[in-house]
């Protein structure tokens, strides 16, 4: 009889120990309320709690970065047209590898599944409108280059003319 009323201080006890006092928010998850459960005559300890994502850590790690980096490689195509193509292709080309190595590391923190997440659409989104601005700046740099040709061969053919009437 007295062994069982010891034990029954003992499981008290830890109930009262038990209380979970500490922060209930980690980096990236939201811990919910725990529930301590004694098992097999109090020798396991069961605890369960919930974790929910913490979407700011996904935003601020993720979506911010990979948006101004966007941003950065739309603003070449609203230049002027005389600074020189060397840079803005260079600038187009450094954030798309920014880009990729940022979703490489983003998507280290997130958990491997066979269905594609919303950060896996934005990624997507993000490369294919810097691809897209490259190959926009690109085509507008052989237009540009095409139209120079032309006015040389015109102002050569001008000259030419203009020689055999003398």
């Amino acid at each position: 009889m007295y062994i069982i009323i010891y034990n029954i201080r003992v499981y008290l006890c830890w109930f009262v120990w038990l209380i979970h006092l500490g922060e209930k928010e980690l980096n990236q998850f939201l811990i919910g309320d725990p529930t301590f459960h004694l098992k097999s005559n109090g020798s396991k300890l069961e605890v369960e709690f919930t974790l929910q994502r913490n979407p700011s850590h996904l935003f601020i790690n993720s979506y911010l970065p990979s948006f101004s980096t966007m941003v950065m490689t739309i603003v070449p195509l609203f230049l002027n047209e005389q600074i020189h193509f060397g840079t803005t292709i260079k600038l187009v080309l450094t954030a798309q590898l920014c880009l990729y190595t940022l979703f490489q590391s983003s998507l280290a923190d997130i958990p491997k599944t066979a269905y594609l997440k919303h950060i896996d659409f934005w990624n997507m989104l993000v490369l294919l409108i810097s691809l897209t601005n490259f190959f926009t700046l690109l085509i507008w740099e052989i237009f540009q280059q095409s139209k120079i040709q032309s006015k040389m061969q015109h102002a050569k053919c001008k000259m030419q003319n203009a020689k055999c009437k003398m």
